[in-house]
């Protein structure tokens, strides 16, 4: 009888400890900009997160201040780039905009979550929001902003 509660007890913790191992729920999924060579994780930006009817938001700090001494990933011009979102749960709608270190501003069209890297050279600071309505696996919703630096040479 006590090896009984002793196994019993052992699989009640064991089963309390994986029980948090699965998605953190509680803000957004986290985000990687994948290129042939490299993968990098975005940083979560501005973001409104509704967990259990109740809305979090969040707001970030300017996506070049955020990302200004960061290292930049690394891409050759007209490269195929890749955005993953960790989790089962795939955003209903993204949008994609990009800033230079000039100051020159411009969108980019994803088909699903593949893009190109620019044909100029330089410093791109791009900003993916992608948006949940509910309506997936995880019942997720909200928007969030992902950052990420690219140096195209």
């Amino acid at each position: 009888m006590k090896g009984l509660k002793w196994a019993f007890a052992t699989f009640a913790t064991t089963g309390l400890l994986l029980a948090g191992c699965g998605e953190d729920v509680t803000q957004p999924p986290k985000s990687e900009l994948m290129t042939t060579n490299n993968k990098d994780k975005g940083v979560l930006g501005d973001y409104c997160w509704e967990v259990e009817g109740k809305e979090n938001c969040e707001k970030g700090e300017d996506i070049v201040e955020t990302l200004e001494k960061a290292e930049a990933i690394p891409a050759t011009m007209g490269t195929a780039l890749t955005l993953a979102i960790d989790s089962k749960d795939r955003p209903t709608s993204g949008e994609l905009e990009w800033v230079t270190e000039e100051g020159k501003k411009g969108k980019e069209k994803l088909k699903g979550s593949l893009l190109f890297a620019p044909q100029d050279k330089g410093i791109y600071y791009y900003t993916y929001t992608a948006k949940w309505d509910g309506s997936g696996k995880k019942g997720y919703k909200g928007e969030a902003e992902y950052y990420y630096k690219l140096r195209v040479q």
